[in-house]
Parts: C-alpha cells; sequence; structure tokens
C-alpha cells in the first residue's frame, strides 16, 4: 500500500526578515506584512527546487523592501525639508507683519504720520528708465475707504433697480393693454 503523506515545512526568510527590521526602524514608515503564502504541496524529489525558489523569491523581496523604504525615506525627507522652508518663510512674515503693526501703532496718532496708501502715478521723461532718469510729473489719486466704496455702490445699485423696476413695470402695463 502506497501512502502519500504531507509534512507542512515552513520556509525561513532571513533576508526579508533583516530588511523589514530596517524598515521599521524609521518611525514614519509603516510596515504592511502580508501573511505567509502557501506554495503547494511538492514531493520530497523537488523539495531542493522548491527551497532554492523560495530562497531566491524572498532575496529579491528583500531586495524590493529596501527599495521601496529608500524611495519613501527621500520623498518624506523632501516633504519634511518643504514644510521646514514653509515654516521658516511663515516665520520670518509674520516677524516683518508684527515689526510693521508695532511700527503703524508707534505712530499712529502723530499729526504727519500717513496711516493710509497713497496712490502715485510716476511719469518719466524716457521710455527706458535708468538710473539718470528724471521724474517729469506725478500724478496723484488717494484709495478710497473700504466703507465709502459700499456706500456709493449700494446708491449705484439703489439707481439701477429703481430703473429696472420702472422699465419692469412699464413692460407690464404695455403687456396688460393686450385686448382679447
Amino acid at each position: 500500500m502506497n501512502k502519500s503523506t504531507s509534512i507542512p515545512k515552513e520556509f525561513e526568510t532571513p533576508d526579508v526578515d533583516k530588511a523589514v527590521d530596517e524598515v521599521k526602524k524609521d518611525p514614519n514608515i509603516t510596515v504592511v506584512e502580508k501573511p505567509a503564502e502557501d506554495l503547494g504541496n511538492v514531493s520530497s524529489k523537488d523539495l531542493a527546487a522548491k527551497e532554492k525558489e523560495v530562497d531566491q523569491l524572498q532575496k529579491e523581496q528583500a531586495k524590493k523592501i529596501a527599495q521601496q523604504a529608500a524611495e519613501l525615506k527621500a520623498k518624506n525627507e523632501k516633504i519634511a525639508k518643504e514644510n521646514a522652508e514653509i515654516a521658516a518663510k511663515n516665520k520670518a512674515e509674520k516677524e516683518r507683519y508684527e515689526k510693521e503693526v508695532a511700527e503703524y501703532n508707534k505712530h499712529k496718532n502723530e499729526n504727519s504720520y500717513v496711516n493710509e496708501a497713497i496712490s502715485k502715478n510716476l511719469v518719466f521723461d524716457q521710455s527706458v528708465v535708468t538710473k539718470d532718469t528724471k521724474i517729469s510729473s506725478i500724478k496723484g489719486g488717494k484709495f478710497i475707504k473700504a466703507t465709502d466704496f459700499n456706500k456709493v455702490m449700494q446708491g449705484i445699485q439703489k439707481i439701477s433697480l429703481q430703473n429696472y423696476g420702472k422699465i419692469w413695470a412699464g413692460k407690464l402695463l404695455a403687456t396688460s393693454r393686450i385686448p382679447l
């Protein structure tokens, strides 16, 4: 009687284990391990070939894990560098703004202090501006405050709506006179 027996065999994967342990050292990388794969049944005479195949496969996986970890680490370093640059720019901009606000608050009640922007259009006496170019005239305008602008715009809108209402009412009257 010929009886077939199967014995489960777990293969060692030292290269993969080492690569995974190395990647786990980086706190910015999360390792997701897949469950062990069942490679099926193999006869005892083919076992040596299967062990060689598994060894080659685990070495390729270890190389792939190390490569992916290196790429991810490089991306994370690039992101960290960009974040540091942005934080530095934001800090510098905040300091500049706070300095300007402090300067404004220090002088805002002085008589000669200009506390709002004034527009000036400079007209030069040449088409090409160089350090020797003279200004031939200054045309000035003044920015208006948002509240003043809003008052003007409300008046314009009111006039427009009144005219529109008269036109619309005229059309309604004209259409209501149509004999049936």
